[in-house]
């Protein structure tokens, strides 16, 4: 029944978290045309999308102030 899909969500949910929501996950959507052309406003509003986006530019780049 519809309790068996939210399980399932729920088990895929814990096993992608720290994962498809790292820093660089989350630049690269940021950075994909086909999400931000679609949904940019939403993306650059979204302070977890926003941070890992800075925290890659911040690891990439040590020595540039942003």
């Amino acid at each position: 029944g519809l309790g068996d899909v939210y399980k399932r969500q729920d088990i895929i949910n814990e096993k992608v978290h720290g994962w498809l929501d790292s820093p660089l996950h989350l630049a690269g959507y940021f950075h994909n045309p086909y999400y931000y052309y679609r949904d940019g406003d939403r993306i650059r509003m979204d302070e977890a999308v926003m941070e890992g986006v800075f925290t890659c530019i911040e690891t990439f780049y040590p020595d540039v102030d942003i």
